[in-house]
């Protein structure tokens, strides 16, 4: 890595912070017009399970793609300090946009021109209401508890904001070229057997399946783990009898455990990294665990043949 890279992976980049800047502006923006248009509508007010500040986190993450956009353009990759400093920029953007509506309502409603910022926002939060969307049912003015309520809705923007940089944190990364990774092949390995209904009093039968299971389990976990020690060893060989096992993925799919490797590879230099995942459960209950990774370089990544569809 060149001492220029270095210190381009040290500092920001400040096409990157005036990306997101005008994305955090621009829906910020719309969320002002929409309210002005239709007094009733207030995006960032949706709430789900009358916590989760659903609308809030869908407006952070329209005001966060430009960072997470413009770092995948030039290759930037995304680590602690940058996070950092777009957290605090979308604060301030949230705050920012709470002045500039403050300074608009002073236009519109002159006796607001004898109060301060911050005895406006005082005002405004605790005379803030909560209503549910199928009754109308309003709860009246919160008071004190409307601070709750602001503090859920910065937060909501804020990590919103993050989702689409902390994605892009989670991606492999070429150091030596400074550019992200692209997806070049997957393979899935069993690590369950298929399903099959058992009768609940069979108590044998269910207990045989659960230890076929245990041993799929096992045994796939040994042959990610075997796969990863041909990577580092370049064993071609070993390699492609590992693979040659393995699963279509709409046959994985339907198994309790399926364990993903996957390969990226930088498009530069060739160089990629396999990183095995192990995947269990289905839809709302499934649940994902990397397991091991490995780095390979351009020799073995282009002696390995494509994974079948």
């Amino acid at each position: 890595m060149n001492d220029r890279h270095k210190f381009s992976m040290q500092i920001p980049d400040f096409r990157i912070m005036a990306a997101g800047i005008v994305t955090t502006a621009l829906a910020l923006l719309g969320v002002y017009l929409l309210s002005d248009v239709d007094g009733d509508f207030n995006i960032m007010g949706w709430y789900t399970l009358f916590i989760i500040p659903a609308g809030a986190i869908l407006v952070g993450i329209a005001a966060g793609c430009g960072y997470g956009l413009v770092s995948w353009l030039m290759g930037r990759k995304v680590n602690g300090s940058l996070l950092a400093i777009i957290l605090a920029l979308l604060v301030i953007g949230y705050g920012s946009a709470q002045y500039v509506q403050f300074t608009g309502m002073q236009k519109e409603y002159p006796a607001l021109r004898q109060k301060s910022f911050f005895q406006y926002y005082d005002a405004a939060t605790r005379s803030m209401t909560f209503s549910l969307s199928r009754s109308k049912t309003s709860t009246g003015e919160l008071g004190m508890l409307g601070y709750l309520f602001r503090f859920l809705e910065l937060a909501g923007f804020a990590v919103g904001g993050l989702v689409i940089p902390l994605m892009l944190k989670s991606k492999a990364y070429c150091e030596r070229c400074g550019v992200y990774m692209r997806k070049k092949d997957i393979w899935w390995l069993a690590a369950a057997v298929p399903n099959r209904k058992i009768p609940k009093k069979d108590t044998a039968a269910l207990n045989a399946y659960a230890e076929e299971m245990k041993s799929a389990l096992e045994n796939g976990m040994n042959a990610s783990q075997l796969l990863i020690n041909a990577a580092q060893e370049r064993n071609v060989p070993a390699f492609q009898e590992i693979i040659a096992r393995a699963l279509p993925v709409k046959e994985a799919q339907k198994l309790e455990h399926r364990i993903e490797v996957r390969l990226n590879t930088c498009p530069r230099c060739a160089d990629g990294i396999f990183i095995a995942t192990l995947h269990s459960g289905h839809d709302n209950e499934s649940r994902s665990e990397k397991i091991a990774a490995q780095p390979v370089d351009s020799g073995f990544n282009r002696s390995i043949p494509p994974a079948a569809a």
